[in-house]
């Protein structure tokens, strides 16, 4: 995997927002980050020169600001700009294909407090590297690593980048899993408190399961198991709340699985509490 950390910047608040935190990880890291704008095709289609002179002149003022908010977080960081002209989904799809980590910016939702990431739930689904969805939140006053875990591999996967993450931060773990209980029709048919009790040891189960291994490779890691019965976006937003980051897989269980984006990740993007990993 690159050790390339790609911003997709845009002339905006978000892609400096979404800058500033990547730049942040990059200098743990020490790791590159490349800073990329895309310029719409139609532009070029025009057939205007001077048009497209000003596309150039507005894209190298934005990547000289982005670069500058990077460079306010580490003045040593190294940082390569690029210039693309084409669809901005595929483009960041083909710029994810050499890049450990893809970062884009949110824009603001309705809800108080919360952003909407619908739009980069098409980069999560396009993309061939992780992708991080960053609002514009104060993360000063928030700890801890959200995980969504539903016994599948590719929560699996989610649970170990969580992990890592928890432990180079040195911040709390918090796995979370929701179960619902199956929706009952017809007359005839008690379901009683034993049923329910039966479904939130099987729930809690499925989580110890999943964490077993950890405590070993993270001996020093302080975990949070959260068992709820819920719907499982709904509860990692709710336990988000509070956190620095969230961490979801790509795809999940059940109907929704053939989708290119699974349906928790999917909700998580869309009402964004925090930073947000979709692993891959």
């Amino acid at each position: 995997m690159s050790e390339n950390i790609t911003v997709g910047v845009a002339g905006n608040h978000p892609g400096i927002v979404a800058t500033r935190w990547a730049a942040a990880r990059a200098s743990r890291g020490r790791k590159r980050l490349r800073l990329a704008h895309i310029v719409d095709p139609r532009i070029a289609g025009a057939g205007n020169p001077d048009l497209m002179i000003e596309a150039e002149a507005a894209a190298a003022r934005i990547l000289q600001e982005a670069t500058e908010a990077a460079l306010s977080v580490d003045a040593g960081l190294d940082v390569e700009t690029v210039v693309l002209t084409g669809a901005v989904i595929e483009t960041l799809a083909e710029l994810s294909k050499s890049s450990g980590l893809l970062v884009v910016g949110s824009n603001r939702g309705d809800a108080p407090g919360r952003a909407s990431g619908t739009h980069s739930v098409r980069v999560a689904a396009a993309s061939e590297s992780p992708v991080a969805v960053v609002p514009d939140t104060d993360l000063s006053a928030r700890r801890g690593v959200v995980v969504g875990v539903d016994g599948s591999d590719l929560s699996e996967n989610a649970l170990a980048v969580a992990a890592e993450e928890a432990s180079r931060a040195g911040e709390p773990l918090i796995p979370v899993h929701a179960w619902h209980a199956p929706n009952v029709y017809g007359g005839g048919v008690i379901v009683t408190g034993d049923f329910f009790d039966e479904l939130r040891l099987a729930a809690e189960e499925t989580l110890s399961l999943a964490l077993a291994g950890l405590r070993g490779r993270y001996p020093d890691l302080e975990i949070t198991p959260v068992v709820v019965e819920g719907i499982p976006d709904m509860a990692i937003l709710d336990a988000a709340h509070s956190a620095s980051l969230v961490v979801v897989g790509s795809r999940g269980r059940g109907a929704f699985a053939r989708l290119l984006l699974g349906s928790v990740s999917h909700g998580v993007l869309a009402h964004l509490e925090t930073p947000t990993i979709v692993a891959k």
